[in-house]
Parts: structure tokens; C-alpha cells; sequence
């Protein structure tokens, strides 16, 4: 027990000495308390999305009641929108024409919103988890997509996520559905050897050059 001691003692304190040695840059980040008026009585769950429109408004989506709220830029309260139709936050993008998408985990949806909320697209089946192989249902179907991403010809890309570990590929009125890595367990094995042995979880963004990073 006292080695045990000794060494987390000895780590400790060789960490608060490298970083005395090394100055690190000043990112000039102040904290900002109380940034949204939240209305009286309404507080944010787990906090898993944050967006910006053009207009520079801030949208919020969080794992609590009236999950997606809309702030203008100075954090104060405008709206709540899609009342009702998210069970679990967690991806959030705002496109180019400012039409809102949303990843749940929960419903194993992703749904196109346009800016006064109104739905446009659906992505998926509601609460069906599974794997865009199967035939039953003749539409893709995911396991708890994570993000969404838009390539420069409009084409849409969904991390699938957290159960099938791959990227799906849609034109932009969600038909034409590709897999980009196929689901071994958690894992990818592929035709895309740019995602084998990836592990497609969280995120994907366009990084220029046609190229998505998941």
C-alpha cells in the first residue's frame, strides 16, 4: 500500500512540474455565467448538441423537457421547437439553408427539421434498432446515429453510430442509400479501407477534397 502510494505521490508531482516548465498559450476563454435566459421553471438536461443559424441565433439540444430551444445571440429565449418528437439528444447540425438536423438515439431517427421546425425528412423507422441490411422493412434502419454530415454536392452522411460502427450515404432527398464500412460487431470490415478497422462512433465532418472524417 505504501509503494502504491509513493508512486501516484511521485506521478503527481512530476506532473505539476512539467507543467510549471511548459507555459501554455492563453486561449482568452472567460467563463460566461448565466449566458441563456431559460423562461421561469424550465432548465437544461445533459447537454448534447449546440448550433449556430445564419441569422446567429444558438440552438440548444439537451436530454431534458422541450429537448431543442432556440436563443438569439445574446442568450436570450425565442422559442422551443419539435415538441414531442425527440426520446434521447445527441447529434445537432445546422445546413446551409438553415433546415435543422437531429440525430436521437433513442428512436434510432435522424430528422430533417426546417427553421420554424416543421419536418421534413425522416431518416430511419421509429424505435427500431437495426442494420440497413435488413429487408423486412425496404428502407435503411439504423442503431443509435450519432452525427450527420453534408457533402458538397448535397449528399447526406450519418454516422451509425454507436451499434453499426459505419457511415451511410444518402442524395440529398435521403434515397439512394450506400454503406461506407460494414458492421462486425463494433468494428468496420470493408470494401472502404478507409474506415477498416475504424470504429465509427460520435462525429463526422467534411474536411475539403470530397473527404469526411468519422
Amino acid at each position: 500500500m505504501k509503494l502504491i502510494l509513493s508512486i501516484i505521490v511521485t506521478l503527481l508531482t512530476s506532473i505539476h512540474a512539467f507543467s510549471q516548465a511548459i507555459k501554455l498559450p492563453d486561449l482568452s476563454y472567460k467563463p460566461a455565467p448565466d449566458s441563456f435566459n431559460l423562461p421561469a421553471g424550465m432548465n437544461f438536461g445533459e447537454v448534447a448538441g449546440v448550433a449556430l443559424n445564419s441569422k446567429g441565433h444558438i440552438l440548444v439540444f439537451h436530454r431534458g423537457s422541450r429537448p431543442l430551444v432556440e436563443f438569439d445571440s445574446s442568450g436570450k429565449f425565442v422559442r422551443t421547437l419539435g415538441d414531442g418528437l425527440f426520446k434521447s439528444a445527441h447529434g445537432l447540425r445546422i445546413d446551409a439553408n438553415d433546415n435543422i438536423w437531429i440525430t436521437d438515439i433513442g428512436s434510432h431517427l435522424v430528422l430533417k427539421l426546417n427553421p420554424e421546425g416543421r419536418v421534413l425528412m425522416v431518416l430511419g423507422k421509429a424505435d427500431w434498432a437495426g442494420d440497413f441490411s435488413e429487408p423486412r422493412y425496404g428502407l435503411p434502419l439504423f442503431n443509435m446515429p450519432t452525427d450527420v454530415a453534408f457533402g458538397p454536392a448535397g449528399d447526406i452522411f450519418v454516422s451509425d453510430g454507436y451499434g453499426n460502427s459505419r457511415v451511410m450515404k444518402f442524395d440529398q432527398s435521403g434515397l439512394g442509400a450506400q454503406r461506407r464500412g460494414e458492421p462486425r460487431g463494433r468494428n468496420i470490415r470493408r470494401r472502404d479501407s478507409k474506415l477498416a478497422g475504424a470504429k465509427v462512433r460520435e462525429e463526422i465532418k467534411f474536411s475539403g477534397l470530397d473527404r469526411y472524417c468519422a
